[in-house]
């Protein structure tokens, strides 16, 4: 298993991009500013652009120094060679992102 981590900005910002095929576990997004602060979220094919046709998640709102996890119950989200995951929060040098993932 590995992990990724990185700033999410106001503009589109790829959290994950699958190498192979993997499977991501586990996903959260950290608020630590001062001020509410909402993400969207695209799970979108190699060659796509996010739209609203892959919206996985849309305008969540995160409270500061609060957490917001995107896993269920042990389902995973398999992704192919080149897949990404798309943020955009509403707030820059708000949030991160930390994505748990394995090779499939």
């Amino acid at each position: 298993m590995s992990i990724q981590s990185i700033k999410i900005n106001t503009t589109n910002t790829v959290a994950y991009t699958s190498t192979d095929e993997t499977a991501i576990t586990i996903m959260s997004f950290c608020n630590y500013g001062i001020a509410d602060a909402s993400i969207t979220l695209h799970i979108v094919k190699n060659t796509i652009t996010p739209s609203l046709d892959n919206i996985f998640i849309k305008d969540v709102i995160i409270t500061p120094g609060d957490t917001y996890i995107v896993y269920s119950g042990g389902e995973k989200i398999i992704l192919e060679d080149g897949d990404y995951i798309n943020a955009i929060a509403s707030v820059d040098n708000s949030i991160t992102s930390i994505t748990s993932y394995l090779r499939v």
